[in-house]
């Protein structure tokens, strides 16, 4: 209290009592037992919050727990006819057999725990000679000996006319007063009217000065007065100015209240389960107070915009209640959803500053603790019947915990922390933590999580003391099935979260608030930067205000946002900050509305929610999160030199908007720099990737831009310069032109319902466009090829070669696994074999696990697109294909199906299908249904020394469990072995043929295990030596300058990248070498913003957008997504990360150099693979992330392009190199990775 306040010490209560509550009566045991029961025969008013005893059940100590809204109610002085005496009524009604009425009415609530007569009636004695309300209401019951017929109120009076702070025993007529009649019956203030027979109960203030010893008569014996309005504090500092707040509030008065203090006996603190009640009930009085303030003076206070003012002042009005809108519970209310939501939002602030946490950590109360039992095995009490002490020990233990931490005692450095404080509904406090270590000192190996959690029970033999602890605290008993009254199996309630749904009140929450602790803490400072259009920042002004007053007032009154500007204006430092940026450089001062430059500490900036439905002012918050040096409204619009006339414009300038507008104009943009027949291109590669909202109006608008060319070639191919085409015919034809894209891809116009249709006889069309794609192959260029490829063929290829071929030749089915490392010779079998069925009008299926690996592939695929295999697989997964469909009957029709780098998906991918094919398949050959793939010939491929499938936050066990070889179906597998190496056959220089063989046999033993071994799953391999870059101290540079010498005279020669590439393990190391590369050009650059939303899934039913923020979704990084800042320069290698177009080379891993930068469209040329050379421009698209580890589902408009100077090891898998760099600053994490880096290398 600092001295604040101060308080007259309580009453020494009577003799009795005093024993009773001290051990010092024969039956105090049965007193404190019962002192609830005890406690509520006595009182005056009934408590009308609903107890939730189930939350009792278990071996945990007995703890009260209240929930929703909570009153004290008194009756009337006369029970109606048939009704029995209840509380202030057994003071007045049958008083000569009170207690046994007394008794009758409470045994029945007390169990077997008998309540004493005896005692009993001693305490109603005490009552008779102390209580001054009991005096009271007897007074009443005298009057009506002598007057039974005369009506008759009691009035309780809500104060006394002196100095409250001052204890003495006031008479009754101080006290209560009675109402003959009709007589003075009138209402006065907040005092309390007892009426005769009235058949209601009323509900007492909260701060009628007799509210708590109305209901607590046994902790107050005397009835005296407690907290009145009326209070005053110690007005006068230490320096001798007066304070601005004079009166002690409520929750003051009951801070003090329960403090322990040496001269001052209070019987409060040790009344146990009473005690319990008493501090959930008065903190709920503290609340109900504070929402009665607030809901009272709605009417008072009214909010509007300046400009509204302004205009209600230009027509006349001058009263402050003919405008402004009512204020609603601020965010300054604890527990309130605003209150939740900024606290939520500020934790979020520090996300996108720091990244995601990397620990959490729960920390709960022991009720054990040393300092605890030390302090309560004075008094003989416990810990659950003094919450006060329990909270006090945790607060300053938590406090002193996080500075600990800070200070870098157990995890290291930490750069933030935020804790948030819950209560179980069963007793304790604890806390939730999140901290954020700095990245020197990251858990970013299992070695170092190891180190600091372990997630077993300690060995009692040699940790005696930790496994005591574990043991006890840490262990409860069995849960869920079968245990009736398990704990955890109770709906949990966050108490703050559901606060107007079902709120529950602990003791230890409520002696948390009422000692002002804090609830959510966070580190560093989050500075909630608040905005406006121009003239429409709120003003508060109260009900009847003289609106010109108010707006001469405000009119030229800063906000922190307008401060902002002037701060641009006055400092040059701030013009490189955005705004978010700038709380990290200047501080805000509230009282003079001023930014001054920083001179100590750190906050971070967090800009306010703005919903999408305001629109001006949400466009102008996603402008904020990029602008710097703002000056005015007008540079917040400006783009490019440009002022644009609403920020909306502004923000589709900047690509900050998913609509289909920017499609509208990348057309505009690509018809200058490329043909008619790229146009078509970006637009089919659109509806490929159904990133229009609208093809159709698109169509409508661009469709002339869109045939482009048409009428030439036209004139051209039918020898007429004076051909003249309608504009009906020219969009058929340019229609036709799409279709064409379309159908390689495996998709039709058809397939678009809002598309127009193509007349009749404007295309030629089959029954079945899949199987006509795979029947178009030109038979005899087949056969040269297959002939040329046979006579090359080694014994081991040879011998895989016939068995396949007799297998499908003789409809025998079966499935086949070629095994072999990277230059065995794989896919010159696959090609092989591919080119002798096609040659016979047979159809081959060439598919791949990956983009990049079905380009070597002739008429490759990938396995998902191809088979509708589903991302999110399970045991009873099948794939999405139609029995009846187009794509079951190409199945039917295959002779041979091909899958290259099998090993790398999950076995979970080829049971799907399996599954489908028998399905189809039985439905042609009887019995299909019984025999893998359904009879099918198909042939696997891979080498499972490299990537296997990836298994999120899965162990060894789990990536082997994944594998093929793991599969029911590997049984019915045939295993082709190719062991040759073909790079070494065809060398001709004997030395780089023997160093060739050394490499390949010490990949082949890392491959095996035979290197490194090691039982725990680690091992460490020497690198050869004459693979490793002699380094100079800067490893980025080192690998940069070996895998890319002379790189800025190279920059203008796509082959230069064809075959080269630096692989690292993770993204987050690709990112830096990119970016250490890209800081070594001195090229113009062009940056790309993303537009992020968040998507409305079935999974994400119950999650509120308003949490999820644009400027924290612009900051997730995943594998798969370009990121939300795309930074490119002319020249620069960049990989494609979606299958746009794979029949013109454009899948997912394609890598390009970028030739144009435009504002909507980017131009590249493609560098691997069959298209290399070929020249493609490339469009924004929605993406959405397929990473497991981002936990919300959201949309990226973003052009699906990475930089590419260095690619993740996984990335590589299928890549066509020669020249890498491997950098691994730390070890691979994952089977596979060291190897297909060295085959590359």
């Amino acid at each position: 209290m600092k001295g604040n306040i101060t308080l007259p010490q309580l009453i020494e209560p009577p003799v009795l009592i005093r024993n009773l509550f001290a051990g010092l009566d024969p039956r105090s045991s049965n007193f404190m037992l019962n002192l609830r029961s005890y406690n509520n025969m006595f009182s005056f008013t009934s408590f009308g919050g609903k107890i939730v005893s189930n939350k009792n059940k278990g071996s945990g100590p007995p703890n009260f727990v209240i929930a929703g809204q909570n009153y004290h109610r008194i009756g009337s002085l006369i029970p109606d006819e048939g009704q029995r005496p209840k509380f202030a009524q057994l003071y007045i009604y049958d008083t000569e057999n009170e207690v046994d009425n007394r008794l009758s009415h409470f045994s029945e609530h007390s169990g077997s725990n008998r309540l004493d007569p005896s005692l009993v009636e001693d305490l109603l004695k005490v009552m008779d000679e102390h209580n001054i309300l009991v005096k009271s209401f007897r007074m009443v019951r005298d009057f009506y000996r002598g007057n039974q017929n005369v009506h008759v109120k009691l009035r309780l009076f809500r104060g006394r006319t002196f100095d409250p702070r001052t204890y003495n025993v006031p008479g009754i007529d101080e006290v209560a007063a009675l109402i003959v009649g009709d007589l003075d019956s009138s209402e006065n203030g907040r005092d309390i009217i007892v009426r005769e027979r009235d058949g209601y109960l009323q509900k007492i203030h909260e701060t009628h000065a007799k509210y708590i010893p109305l209901q607590y008569p046994l902790l107050f014996p005397f009835g005296e007065d407690q907290y009145d309005e009326t209070l005053r504090r110690n007005i006068l500092t230490v320096t001798g100015t007066v304070k601005k707040r004079v009166r002690v509030t409520l929750r003051e008065f009951i801070a003090y209240r329960l403090q322990e203090r040496v001269l001052e006996n209070s019987i409060l603190l040790h009344g146990r389960r009473l005690f319990q009640q008493f501090v959930v009930d008065l903190y709920s009085m503290i609340e109900s107070q504070r929402l009665s303030y607030i809901r009272y003076n709605q009417t008072k206070i009214r909010a509007d915009f300046l400009a509204g003012v302004e205009e209600a002042v230009g027509r006349g009005d001058f009263v402050g209640s003919s405008v402004g809108s009512r204020v609603v519970l601020p965010s300054s209310f604890t527990g309130g959803r605003r209150y939740m939501f900024n606290n939520c939002q500020d934790s979020m602030a520090l996300c996108k500053k720091f990244g995601y946490p990397d620990l959490f950590l729960t920390v709960t109360c022991n009720p054990k603790w040393d300092e605890i039992h030390r302090h309560l095995s004075k008094s003989r009490n416990y810990a659950p019947y003094r919450p006060d002490i329990s909270c006090r020990v945790f607060h300053v233990k938590l406090k002193e915990m996080m500075k600990d931490f800070k200070k870098g005692h157990f995890f290291g450095r930490l750069v933030a922390s935020v804790y948030t404080i819950e209560f179980q509904k069963r007793g304790l406090p604890h806390a939730h933590i999140l901290l954020w270590l700095d990245k020197r000192d990251r858990l970013d190996s299992p070695a170092s999580i190891d180190s600091v959690i372990c997630a077993e029970i300690p060995d009692e033999s040699f940790f005696p003391k930790l496994y005591s602890a574990v043991s006890r605290f840490m262990i409860h008993g069995p849960c869920r099935v079968g245990q009736q009254f398990s704990p955890c199996d109770d709906d949990i309630v966050d108490e703050i979260k559901q606060f107007y749904d079902c709120r529950y009140l602990s003791p230890s929450e409520s002696i948390w608030r009422i000692f002002k602790f804090d609830i959510h803490s966070r580190w560093p400072a989050v500075q909630r930067l608040t905005f406006h259009l121009r003239s429409e920042q709120r003003i508060l002004f109260k009900d009847g205000s003289n609106l010109q007053s108010v707006l001469s007032r405000n009119r030229d009154r800063n906000t922190m946002f307008l401060a902002w500007f002037e701060a641009n204006r006055r400092y040059s430092a701030g013009r490189c900050l955005t705004y978010i940026q700038f709380p990290s450089k200047f501080v805000y001062d509230s009282d003079n509305r001023r930014w001054y430059p920083r001179k100590q500490g750190e906050s971070i900036g967090r800009l306010s929610f703005i919903p999408p439905s305001n629109r001006e002012l949400y466009y102008m918050r996603l402008l904020l999160n990029v602008q710097v040096g703002c000056k005015s409204f007008e540079d917040i619009r400006t783009v490019d030199n440009h002022v644009y006339d609403t920020y909306r414009e502004a923000c589709g300038e900047l690509q900050l908007l998913a609509d289909d507008r920017e499609f509208i104009d990348a057309i505009d943009e690509l018809s200058i720099l490329g043909s008619g027949y790229y146009l078509r291109k970006v637009f089919a590669v659109l509806l490929l990737a159904s990133s229009m909202s609208d093809p159709l109006k698109v169509w409508l608008l661009k469709w002339e831009i869109l045939a482009d060319g048409i009428l030439y070639s036209r004139r051209r191919t039918l020898n007429n310069p004076d051909l003249v085409i309608s504009s009906e015919d020219l969009k058929q034809l340019c229609l036709i032109e799409i279709d064409k894209i379309l159908r390689p891809n495996g998709k039709c116009l058809a397939d678009y319902k809002c598309m127009p249709k193509i007349h009749a006889g404007g295309v030629e069309t089959t029954n079945n466009l899949l199987i006509d794609n795979e029947l178009s192959y030109d038979r005899g260029e087949m056969l040269l090829k297959h002939d040329d490829l046979f006579r090359s063929l080694n014994d081991e290829q040879l011998s895989a070669y016939h068995q396949i071929v007799d297998a499908v030749t003789n409809s025998l089915g079966g499935m086949f696994f070629v095994d072999g490392f990277g230059g065995s010779g794989k896919t010159y079998l696959w090609n092989a074999l591919s080119f002798r069925f096609r040659s016979e009008g047979k159809i081959v299926l060439n598919v791949a696990s990956s983009g990049i690996a079905s380009l070597l592939l002739p008429g490759g695929r990938t396995a998902h697109s191809l088979f509708g295999i589903p991302l999110v697989l399970t045991e009873e997964s099948c794939c999405k294909i139609d029995k009846q469909g187009d794509k079951a009957k190409l199945l039917v029709r295959t002779s041979l199906i091909i899958w290259d780098e099998a090993p790398m998906i999950n076995r979970l991918a080829f049971e799907a299908f399996d599954k489908t094919l028998r399905d189809i398949m039985n439905k042609v050959v009887k019995g299909a249904s019984k025999v893998p793939f359904g009879g099918k010939t198909i042939v696997f491929g891979g080498d499972f020394r490299q990537i296997l499938p990836v298994v999120p936050k899965g162990g060894r066990a789990d990536i082997v469990h994944a594998t093929i070889n793991s599969s029911p179906l590997w049984r019915f597998c045939r295993v082709l072995k190719l062991t040759k190496n073909m790079r070494i056959q065809f060398s001709t220089d004997t030395e780089e043929n023997k160093s060739l063989v050394e490499f390949a046999k010490w990949i082949l033993d890392v491959g095996d295990g035979k290197l490194g071994v090691s039982d725990d799953g680690e091992a460490n391999i020497e690198i050869l030596e004459d693979l490793c870059v002699k380094s100079t101290g800067n490893h980025i540079h080192d690998i940069v300058n070996a895998t890319y010498p002379d790189l800025i005279e190279h920059m203008g020669d796509p082959k230069f990248f064809q075959d080269r590439a630096i692989l690292a393990p993770t993204l987050e190391l690709v990112e830096k070498v990119n970016d250490y590369v890209m800081s070594l050009l001195s090229f113009e650059e062009k940056e790309y913003l993303s537009c992020d939303t968040v998507c409305r899934c079935d999974e994400d039913v119950g999650i509120d957008e308003r949490w999820i923020t644009t400027e924290f979704l612009n900051d997730i990084k995943c594998s798969g997504m370009p990121n939300h800042k795309l930074r490119l320069k002319v020249g620069v290698p960049v990989m494609l990360l979606r299958n746009t177009d794979v029949s013109s080379g454009l899948c997912n891993g394609t890598r390009l150099t970028v030739v144009e930068l435009g504002k909507k469209i980017i131009g590249a040329v493609i560098v691997n693979g069959p298209h290399s050379g070929e020249k493609v421009f490339i469009p924004r698209m929605s993406l959405m992330p397929s990473d497991s580890n981002v936990s919300i589902s959201f949309q990226r408009r973003q052009f699906p392009l990475c930089l590419c100077f260095a690619m993740t090891i996984n990335k590589s898998q299928g890549q066509t190199l020669s020249d890498v760099g491997l950098y691994l600053p730390r070890p691979v994490f994952t089977h596979g990775q060291l190897i297909l880096g060295s085959y590359a290398v």
